[in-house]
């Protein structure tokens, strides 16, 4: 027989709507005390009825969520944790990829999103600013009718709860960590040939380089993304060696998947990595301590940051008084492996 609310409010002591608000984070309820009723809900394999929830709250009980590469393996094992997180609270979670730049397509894959009646939006690494765009006026008619919107890693805005990933600061360390042992000079790999120093990542690179008095050497190469993060890589560098023959000794690239693509060319050509180039990136996959050699990264760690982002979410929906949206400061840990230790 199926664990009912009943059930939980006698293990723990409580009212049964005491127990339903506790598993649905309501202020109201202490937090130790929705911890113990979430525990206990847990242990005894509580599945609510969604449909007699919707109909009686009025809430789908679903989340949609729209990032852009979500092939990428740090997207996806975000995504998982995500959706880990609201199977706990009883949600379940529509997932669709997007591209970077907003397009008509774009747009629609979020509208579709939200005519599935959604209780919550989130999306992540849409470029900006998100406020003079046409996403705006998704934006602004969520925030009229209260739907809770969460976004993360793109320029800020006013118009949803935010999470402010400080990708210039987090390059600017990593390039930091180059110059500091005597690797001169460093090179940066970004994704997006059209967004130049006008990149938060390589706007961190720049700012290291012209602080160390090496703002002449600062050079950009970018790689351009038809397909396959790791096949563009390879071909970048393999063209970057047809014309320049010896690579910079350090190598920063946007993610960990161009860092690898890189890595495979250099390896072709004859070149150790890190003897003769060190090679770092971005995003921490878990791919990438196998790698050989492991790859030194900035990575946020996808636990910590999906529960950041639920937590944004689900204060909101849970507490829809319309209040400023609020916002959080994320920062990148430097992860030293053995590509440049």
């Amino acid at each position: 027989m199926p664990v009912t609310l009943k059930d939980i409010a006698a293990r723990v002591g409580l009212s049964v709507n005491s127990v339903s608000r506790a598993l649905r984070d309501k202020d109201d309820i202490a937090i130790d005390t929705r911890r113990r009723v979430k525990a206990v809900a847990q242990e005894l394999g509580y599945r609510p009825n969604m449909n007699a929830r919707s109909l009686v709250l009025k809430q789908s009980f679903t989340i949609g969520v729209a990032v852009t590469e979500l092939n990428n393996p740090v997207r996806m094992d975000f995504c998982e944790r995500l959706r880990q997180l609201a199977e706990q609270d009883g949600y379940r979670l529509i997932s669709a990829g997007i591209s970077l730049h907003q397009t008509r397509k774009d747009l629609d894959t979020i509208s579709d999103l939200l005519s599935r009646g959604v209780d919550g939006l989130v999306l992540g690494y849409l470029a900006g600013p998100l406020d003079d765009q046409p996403i705006g006026k998704i934006l602004a008619d969520c925030e009229r009718t209260s739907l809770p919107v969460t976004i993360f890693g793109s320029p800020e805005t006013t118009l949803a709860d935010y999470a402010f990933i400080d990708f210039r600061d987090s390059c600017h360390r990593l390039t930091c960590h180059m110059l500091d042992q005597g690797i001169v000079p460093v090179g940066f790999f970004p994704k997006h040939p059209e967004t130049g120093f006008s990149d938060e990542r390589s706007q961190g690179y720049l700012q290291a380089m012209t602080e160390r008095g090496m703002k002449k050497q600062a050079k950009l190469w970018p790689v351009k993304i038809t397909d396959s993060a790791l096949t563009a890589a390879a071909k970048a560098m393999k063209s970057f060696l047809a014309r320049h023959k010896q690579p910079p000794q350090g190598i920063i690239a946007s993610n960990d998947l161009l860092a690898i693509g890189i890595i495979s060319t250099l390896r072709e050509h004859g070149f150790q990595v890190p003897a003769d180039v060190a090679v770092a990136s971005f995003d921490n996959i878990e791919i990438g301590q196998y790698f050989t050699p492991p790859l030194t990264t900035m990575g946020l760690g996808n636990d910590f940051f999906a529960a950041q982002i639920w937590e944004l979410l689900t204060h909101r929906i849970a507490n829809k008084k319309r209040t400023p949206p609020r916002k959080l400061h994320l920062r990148h840990e430097l992860i030293i492996r053995k590509s440049c230790p």
